[in-house]
């Protein structure tokens, strides 16, 4: 399984899990190439570590977490993608340690300064990431 995320009709992030490359690649690079899906002006990755998330889970009864260790087993695979975007695009994607949300809010402003110019609908950056995941299995 592989994950993309965009930006659809430039209103909301569609976040998209891949599972059959060969039958949905086309439908996303169409969708790419024509413009109505395009790829965010940034990512800010926001993370913990894993002991910090186990203790929120425990800590937070009014929240199910269905398949918690699932998901954090996909949190290097994204981190190695977003690193990846970075090879690519230098400081478009920002992984932040998330600590306090006026911490967050901060380096998400102070990275905010600094964005490169990327191609919303980049068929170069849409084949990179093509290749990486198909590369790179989580």
């Amino acid at each position: 399984m592989f994950h993309l995320a965009f930006e659809y009709d430039g209103c909301q992030t569609v976040t998209v899990y891949i599972i059959d490359f060969s039958r949905n690649l086309q439908f996303y690079r169409s969708h790419n190439e024509d413009g109505s899906m395009g790829f965010s002006d940034a990512y800010f990755v926001l993370y913990s570590n894993e002991a910090d998330l186990r203790q929120r889970k425990e800590s937070d009864p009014t929240r199910e977490r269905r398949e918690f260790e699932k998901h954090l087993n996909l949190i290097e695979p994204q981190k190695r993608l977003f690193t990846a975007l970075n090879d690519v695009v230098p400081g478009y994607a920002n992984l932040i340690e998330a600590k306090t949300v006026d911490d967050n809010v901060k380096s998400i402003i102070q990275f905010n300064k600094s964005l490169p110019k990327v191609e919303r609908h980049s068929v170069e950056l849409f084949d990179f990431m093509v290749m990486w995941m198909k590369q790179n299995a989580p």
